[in-house]
């Protein structure tokens, strides 16, 4: 099927053209009247004698991009099923057939801010063999992870072509699944609780005998500790020197005392409690040299530009040892090594143009550039860059550049790529993402 992206104002659209007199049906009708939970929504549009059906992708990747480069968890693909299985549901209240939705990687979409999974629903398209779907999830889940392996398997094995529907099988898998996962969470409850009920007697008794011993305390900062021991000591220097300026009289003799030993007293605990409090609360802190490339920051919507750029795969850094020139050690004889000047497995980067931003090294390819950590493998922290704005990646020898629906564009060159458009960069050229400038090279 032929898809198209298109950007126009602040949105972007996945599109598909269609016969105009299908318009008419009673299926485009009810989609284009009524909005249902899990369907992407939809305009039909005609343009220069053609017809097409505009679906808003806004803050969507598809699952194509999300996990070309990573894997599906076991919860996340848990959660996938979950949301076929639901839409399937919504779309029968709709009186919509299930086959018509868009089981492929390239129409399942992912929303980046709340996880939620949106699909495509096409009249015109005929789902005639969901399993190759699923079985195309075999190559993004992680052949290491066993619970996921074992309920995809499952999956693929009981859906086929003349069988149930597949929404019916896999809400049965999925409800069999979620009351063995029940049994065993029940089961190590109920021997975590045996355990316990075993030590609670003990543990109760131990923890009042510790709260006797330790009693309760009021503690305070060092620096309130500190300030506290200079205000007594204050007070009890305006003391003495009213008892050395003025004439007082009995009453007042005694008060001034009085109040003079109690702020001495005072401010000695509070001094000593410093001392103390200083003593225990000393840290070592080790200075270590790091490499600019080597710096994490967190991931953070708000982070300011000059804050920039997480690299997840640091490129390799070659230390060389110096070495000392000796006379005595050059050999006139000695033969000049001819370089090797094949270049073809040289590693590529991004240098960046902008102040603040780092390189992004290309060594392990593909490279999904973003802001959000745990999508993206080369993190800019800018306002301006999406949360997964581009890729970088190989094919046949060629590099290639290709905009992940981003909001502020990817450009080559001044020319801005359509939504999810691949193209081939070479070396020197100027690519942004946003407002942050790089140099193939």
């Amino acid at each position: 099927m032929d898809i198209k992206y298109y950007r126009e104002a602040l949105h972007n659209y996945l599109i598909l053209k269609i016969d105009e007199a299908d318009t008419d049906s009673y299926q485009y009708k009810m989609l284009e009247n009524n909005q249902v939970k899990g369907i992407i929504p939809f305009t039909i549009r005609r343009m220069d004698g053609e017809t097409a059906i505009y679906y808003e992708i806004d803050s969507k990747q598809s699952i194509a991009n999300m996990y070309s480069n990573r894997r599906i968890p076991y919860e996340k693909l848990k959660k996938l099923l979950n949301s076929i299985v639901e839409v399937t549901e919504e779309i029968s209240r709709f009186f919509l057939d299930e086959n018509h939705l868009m089981l492929a990687g390239d129409y399942i979409f992912e929303d980046l801010t709340t996880g939620s999974f949106y699909f495509l629903y096409n009249p015109d398209y005929e789902n005639s063999n969901a399993e190759s779907f699923f079985v195309s999830l075999l190559e993004m889940i992680d052949i290491n992870d066993q619970e996921a392996s074992e309920l995809i398997y499952d999956i693929c094995e009981r859906i086929k072509p003349d069988g149930p529907c597949f929404s019916m099988v896999i809400g049965e898998i999925l409800k069999k699944k979620k009351s063995v996962d029940d049994t065993l969470i029940s089961q190590s409850v109920f021997s975590e609780d045996d355990i316990d009920e075993e030590d609670s007697d003990d543990e109760v008794e131990a923890a009042k005998a510790d709260e006797k011993r330790k009693g309760i305390g009021i503690k305070l900062p060092l620096g309130a500790s500190m300030l506290m021991a200079a205000l007594f000591a204050m007070v009890a220097g305006a003391l003495w020197y009213i008892r050395a300026v003025y004439i007082l009289t009995y009453e007042e003799n005694l008060l001034d005392i009085v109040v003079f030993m109690v702020s001495v007293m005072m401010s000695l605990i509070c001094f000593i409690k410093t001392i103390k409090a200083s003593g225990s609360n000393k840290t070592i802190i080790r200075k270590s040299k790091r490499h600019k490339d080597d710096e994490e920051y967190e991931d953070d919507e708000d982070a300011k530009p000059e804050e920039i750029t997480e690299v997840k795969s640091a490129p390799a850094v070659v230390h060389m040892q110096d070495t000392v020139y000796s006379p005595e050690e050059d050999d006139e004889n000695e033969e000049t090594v001819l370089l090797n000047f094949n270049f073809a497995g040289k590693m590529h980067k991004l240098y960046s143009a902008t102040d603040g931003i780092q390189n992004i090294p290309l060594d392990n390819l593909p490279v999904v550039i973003g802001k959000l950590s745990s999508c993206a493998d080369a993190v800019i922290k800018d306002p301006t860059v999406s949360r997964m704005h581009a890729k970088v990646f190989s094919i046949g020898g060629e590099m290639m550049l290709q905009d992940l629906n981003s909001k502020n564009g990817t450009f080559i060159n001044g020319i801005r790529l359509l939504p999810n458009e691949k193209r081939i960069i070479t070396a020197d050229d100027e690519i942004s993402f946003g407002k942050c400038a790089f140099s193939f090279r």
